[in-house]
């Protein structure tokens, strides 16, 4: 076989197997009188192993490693998943495109009212649905809570708190005692078993990021400590 035979085979361009021998990854192939390389099948065994190994990321210098083929199907394992959870998604966006599913913002703001607190919910959830963060899971859990009597009277006086806490100075006595309520209440909230439904994303964010008011920074580095618990 010729070169171009061979390229053709291994889905290449001719420079690529030229490459291939100057590197070393592959070894030349018997000459012919003409000096012409003549592939063999054996040849065209090594071009197609090495090639198969570069297509999955594996550095052409790496190609004769004992632990190339393993390395080569870790990468495209790594790969795979990636899509995946790209393809996750973008299914999500497709049924969501603005975020959280519709049903659960318009109960959301419901139970909370149109305050800047529920507006900052509804914004987080939007953020993390097209992060990728939030999962089907996350909308269930949700929706249970958002029909759960206990966890709508406790999500409305942790607003309450919330506003009341932007209104105060972080030296104001009452700080502590409403941030402690705060603290208390939160699991018996809306977000009550949300955490457990989040898949790990790659948000650069923390609870300091948020947009706080007041006497508010005290409450988020207060809930941060709970949760690096």
């Amino acid at each position: 076989m010729r070169i171009s035979d061979v390229a053709r085979a291994a889905g290449c361009s001719v420079r690529a197997i030229r490459h291939l021998h100057e590197t070393g990854a592959v070894p030349e192939p018997a000459r012919t009188s003409g000096n012409y390389r003549d592939y063999s099948a054996s040849d065209l065994v090594a071009v197609l192993r090495a090639r198969a190994l570069i297509d999955a990321g594996v550095a052409v210098a790496d190609t004769h490693s004992p632990d190339a083929v393993e390395r080569s199907i870790s990468l495209i394992d790594a790969r795979l998943a990636l899509l995946s959870q790209q393809r996750a998604r973008l299914i999500a966006l497709r049924e969501s495109p603005v975020g959280m599913p519709a049903d659960v913002r318009e109960r959301l703001l419901e139970v909370l009212g149109d305050s800047a607190y529920a507006r900052s919910e509804v914004d987080a959830f939007d953020l993390m649905a097209v992060a990728g963060v939030a999962t089907p899971a996350t909308w269930e859990t949700l929706r249970a809570n958002l029909s759960d009597d206990g966890c709508v009277v406790a999500s409305r006086e942790l607003a309450d708190i919330w506003e009341e806490l932007g209104r105060m100075r972080e030296r104001d006595g009452r700080v502590g005692g409403a941030v402690d309520k705060l603290k208390a209440l939160y699991p018996q909230t809306v977000m009550r078993g949300v955490a457990a439904t989040l898949s790990p994303g790659d948000l650069p964010l923390e609870f300091g990021d948020l947009e706080v008011q007041g006497a508010q920074g005290v409450a988020v580095r207060a809930l941060a400590g709970e949760f690096d618990a």
